[in-house]
């Protein structure tokens, strides 16, 4: 019960958290909160098509992708794979819910801020990530939220991956 407990509390902060509910987004400037979310930002391009190499990154249990427009849909799909903490070994691809408007209702639902975003997928303990998002017209400001619910105040970052910057991480399969 109390890991179920725990699970939803986490769920519950990284819808709010990663949708500008709680607070604006940050920078690499920005100072460190409690929040213990890490942010990617999935390179622009292909409008049909989006990727982020394989990376080594700040510890996370719990991952999703979210975008600038809250009214915006990601009609296409998402899909992640994840490296363990425990095996370093990489996770197969899984697919992300797509199928989701959140807030749908509600005061917040047009504050500044607010994204749109996929529904939260548990991973477990991780420290890598690789992330595909293909569909009609992507929504502009893709970006994985990468949730650490052990995270303190030293957990939250905000990096900017360009395409030409981001190599994969070392010893992954293409």
């Amino acid at each position: 019960m109390t890991r179920l407990l725990l699970h939803t509390a986490v769920a519950t902060a990284l819808a709010a958290g990663t949708l500008g509910l709680t607070q604006p987004a940050r920078t690499s400037s920005d100072t460190a909160s409690s929040d213990g979310v890490h942010t990617l930002r999935v390179p622009d391009g292909d409008p049909n098509e989006r990727s982020l190499a394989p990376r080594t990154t700040e510890p996370f249990s719990m991952t999703g992708v979210t975008w600038d427009d809250p009214e915006a849909a990601l009609e296409g799909t998402a899909h992640v794979r994840t490296r363990s903490r425990e095996s370093g070994e990489w996770s197969a691809w899984r697919a992300l819910d797509t199928d989701v408007r959140t807030p749908e209702t509600g005061p917040d639902r047009h504050r500044a801020g607010v994204r749109g975003g996929t529904q939260p997928l548990w991973t477990g303990p991780s420290d890598g990530i690789q992330v595909r998002v293909s569909g009609e017209r992507l929504p502009e400001g893709l970006r994985v939220e990468l949730v650490d619910p052990d995270g303190g105040s030293d957990a939250v970052h905000s990096t900017v991956v360009e395409p030409d910057v981001a190599g994969p991480a070392a010893g992954v399969p293409p």
